[in-house]
């Protein structure tokens, strides 16, 4: 009973979360980039007829036998040719089962079957004859080596699947992933057979044999995002780029400036995508569907994408993604990354729903998203830095749920909220900090301290869009998600911006009188996944401050006074 009256809380508390969120609709993108195509965004991928694979083991001995047709003797025997990797559809029958199957390892799952002709590119495919419960199938390529295990987990899973082909891929084989040179005959040989192939099947579609048989080519290129504050392209870290021909796939994962390179090469012309996962988390569309970018394109060479700013659903994709990318591996002042002990699954929502976004504590065992964010709110589509706000609001709950879970949940709302907008308050500054953009977020303005022209205090309007600031309690629906951790780490006093408007005293009254500063998010931290409420966490604040009784007074001005003084409208 405690559980359902504490969901219960937890829907309608996060439905208030950012509701007082400037709404905007965004304009056009007018900059140099890849601009999406309306018909090839959110539109499902369709399907043609089933192509000839050329890794087939049946098709790589037809390839070897044209070549001696040829008079190109291979210096191995035909037998040779035998199954290095299995091709194989999976079909889940629950989101668990989809769970369970992206667990596990060394599966890299398409949404898609990879041997059909692509008549409409689109960002996801959905099998048309499913159930809307059931998950699509998936696709993917295993090793022999690599079977066993796969397999053994399957049957543990319950998960039904099937073995569409038996596969010959020299190149992926286990001896040269141990390091034998590309420069040896073998590879050679395989090179020559593997481009046969394509031929016989009839997938040769680069138009000049002379330009598919050259030199090797590694896919690479460059993942840009556009930002609403900056107005121009960011680059994107750890995405994970996939470039893929049949059933012959390479991956990389994006540096900090956004580029990337794959880890294999090819002679081939390739298709690209995006998958918008990592080995922490997982960003879907939707319940079901994972949240992917396909290209639809292919090509010999680099992929330079720059998502631009329209209406679809990857752009609010790379707002979520740099969410997480920042608070599970980039800089998060300190804070303790989550501790999942499986992918935590994020949920988008290209609509309107009854909060800006959700956290769901593990009640249902995976089963739903551990994250929702709706994306419109109002009628009108958020900014994405509005949709990076409030991801990095529900990954703190995350976070703060799988590092002191015994006490996230005897803990009161307002402990869990406050801590929540504390997270979405320091990652959403640092974002942009380091794009050089803190003050197109909060400008500042000083105000003129008395006895002394020349003399002026640097104050910012207080809002609920950024410093969350804007907050008295007599905000009811409001109350819980106060200020009071941005309170100790800020240097704004948001009384004093009231002070200067000359608002009544009662009303200036009803709001925090912040007098500390610079308390490093760590430390807070610390304190309140030893609080369950706000009682707790200053009695702890406090003990802190006279066992430190210098450092606390002259570097946060965190004395018994100042902090009985900020805690004042929260009792």
């Amino acid at each position: 009973m405690r559980y359902l009256l504490f969901l219960i809380l937890l829907l309608t508390s996060c439905s208030r979360l950012d509701m007082y969120e400037q709404n905007m609709l965004e304009s056009p993108d007018t900059k140099a980039g890849t601009i999406l195509n309306p018909v090839n965004s959110d539109l499902p991928m369709i399907l043609g007829q089933k192509l000839e694979n050329p890794y087939t083991v049946e098709n790589m001995r037809n390839a070897y036998l044209e070549l001696g047709k040829e008079g190109v003797i291979l210096d191995f025997p035909i037998t040779a040719i035998s199954t290095t990797h299995f091709y194989l559809c999976y079909k889940p029958n629950s989101v668990q089962e989809l769970n369970d199957l992206e667990e596990i390892k060394s599966l890299e799952l398409f949404d898609f079957p990879c041997d059909y002709e692509v008549i409409r590119p689109g960002h996801y495919y959905r099998k048309s004859d499913l159930l809307d419960s059931i998950p699509t199938w998936r696709y993917s390529t295993v090793s022999v080596q690599e079977w066993p295990m796969v397999q053994d987990s399957l049957i543990m899973y319950n998960i039904d699947y099937e073995v569409l082909d038996s596969l010959y891929m020299y190149y992926e084989s286990s001896a040269v992933q141990r390091g034998f040179s590309e420069e040896g005959s073998n590879l050679v040989m395989f090179d020559l057979l593997e481009q046969k192939s394509f031929e016989i099947t009839g997938n040769n579609d680069s138009g000049d044999n002379a330009t598919n048989r050259a030199s090797r080519w590694t896919p690479s290129g460059r993942i840009m995002a556009y930002d609403n504050v900056l107005g121009d392209y960011v680059p994107l870290e750890n995405v994970k780029v996939i470039a893929f021909n049949f059933c012959w796939k390479t991956v990389g994962y994006t540096d900090s400036l956004g580029y990337f390179q794959c880890d294999k090469s090819t002679k081939n012309k390739v298709k690209y995508k995006i998958k918008w996962e990592s080995n922490r988390w997982d960003i879907r569309d939707g319940d079901l569907s994972q949240a992917n970018y396909n290209d639809g394109v292919k090509r010999f060479g680099e992929w330079n994408l720059n998502i631009s700013l329209d209406n679809y659903k990857s752009i609010r994709y790379t707002a979520i993604h740099r969410a997480l990318q920042r608070m599970y591996y980039g800089n998060n002042v300190g804070l303790s990354r989550p501790n999942n002990n499986r992918k935590a699954k994020i949920s988008y929502y290209h609509y309107e729903g009854d909060a800006l976004g959700l956290f769901y504590q593990r009640w249902f065992g995976g089963i739903m998203p551990d994250i929702k964010i709706y994306g419109v709110e109002d009628g009108a589509y958020r900014p994405l830095s509005a949709i990076f706000s409030t991801t990095s609001h529900e990954i703190g709950h995350m976070a703060h749920y799988t590092n002191a879970e015994e006490v996230y949940e005897n803990s009161t709302e307002f402990v869990c909220e406050s801590w929540a907008r504390y997270v979405q308050y320091v990652l959403t500054y640092k974002e942009y900090e380091e794009l050089g953009l803190l003050g197109t977020l909060d400008p500042v303005f000083a105000i003129p301290l008395e006895g002394g022209h020349s003399q002026s205090s640097p104050m910012i309007t207080p809002d609920i869009q950024y410093n969350f600031q804007y907050w008295k309690n007599t905000f009811t629906d409001l109350y819980n998600y106060s200020p009071i951790f941005i309170d100790l780490t800020d240097t704004y006093n948001q009384r004093d911006y009231y002070r200067y408007i000359n608002a009544s005293e009662h009303y200036i009254e009803d709001i925090p009188e912040d007098l500390i500063h610079g308390i490093p998010s760590a430390k807070i931290e610390e304190l309140v996944f030893q609080s369950t409420t706000q009682q707790q966490f200053k009695q702890r604040l406090l003990s802190n401050a006279a066992m430190m009784i210098r450092i606390y007074q002259t570097r946060y001005n965190a004395t018994q006074q100042t902090i009985n003084k900020l805690f004042e409208v929260y009792e």
